[in-house]
């Protein structure tokens, strides 16, 4: 069995300042619909141990709001990371999160994250949907 990541600590979800540094890549986390960011609070820990500055991305995850509009809200801050930074961008993203990723992907296709991981994520649409739409 794998090792199981403690993510039941209450501390504050990161504050969103990035690290200056050009060769270490920034990770964002995404969290799904209606998230919970502070569980991501001990991955994102663990991500900046191991590789360097990692932050859990605040957005609107109500469902309320359009994916390009939500993938326009990820261009922009990556585009305040790259500014900063100069490094590559990597994501984790959960459900809706991986979305939001494949929306900014589809929005700016020259744009090429260094790493994406997408998880549970329902690139394909999910039968909730599509009875949602009927």
């Amino acid at each position: 069995m794998g090792k199981r990541l403690d993510l039941s600590s209450s501390v504050n979800v990161s504050s969103n300042q990035p690290h200056k540094t050009s060769n270490k890549p920034h990770t964002l986390i995404l969290d799904g619909i209606w998230g919970r960011p502070r569980r991501w609070e001990s991955l994102r820990r663990k991500i900046e141990a191991a590789i360097g500055p990692a932050e859990i991305f605040d957005y609107e995850c109500s469902g309320r709001t359009g994916f390009d509009e939500l993938g326009k809200v990820l261009l922009k801050r990556i585009d305040e990371i790259s500014n900063e930074t100069g490094g590559p961008i990597n994501i984790v993203a959960h459900s809706m999160g991986g979305l939001v990723a494949r929306a900014a992907h589809l929005l700016r296709p020259e744009f090429q994250f260094n790493r994406a991981v997408l998880m549970n994520s329902p690139i394909s649409g999910t039968w909730a949907a599509y009875l949602l739409s009927l």
